[in-house]
């Protein structure tokens, strides 16, 4: 299945990334964030699965800089790691 995955840096200031990407079906956003760029997953509040960086750009507590996902341009329904894409779908992360 093909699914659009978007990366906006905000105050990093970086130029966005959009890919459109191949995946398995039964698999989930980090699968497919993962599949168009580089992903580390550790702790921040909740799992040891939750999103630390993407793309270099890691969280940042001190100044309350988190990774944010939407899944077709709403909030995201559910963790990352756990939520299984269907086709067509676009992931967006916004970094704010």
């Amino acid at each position: 299945m093909r699914v659009g995955i978007r990366l906006l840096f905000g105050v990093k200031g970086r130029a966005p990334v959009e890919r459109s990407v191949d995946v398995p079906e039964g698999s989930t956003v980090v699968d497919a964030t993962r599949a168009a760029v580089e992903v580390v997953q550790d702790k921040v509040c909740c799992s040891p699965e939750d999103v630390w960086a993407i793309d270099g750009i890691t969280t940042d507590a001190a100044r309350g800089r988190y990774w944010f996902w939407l899944l077709n341009g709403r909030p995201g329904p559910d963790m990352p790691y756990r939520h299984v894409l269907r086709d067509g779908d676009v992931v967006e992360w916004r970094y704010n």
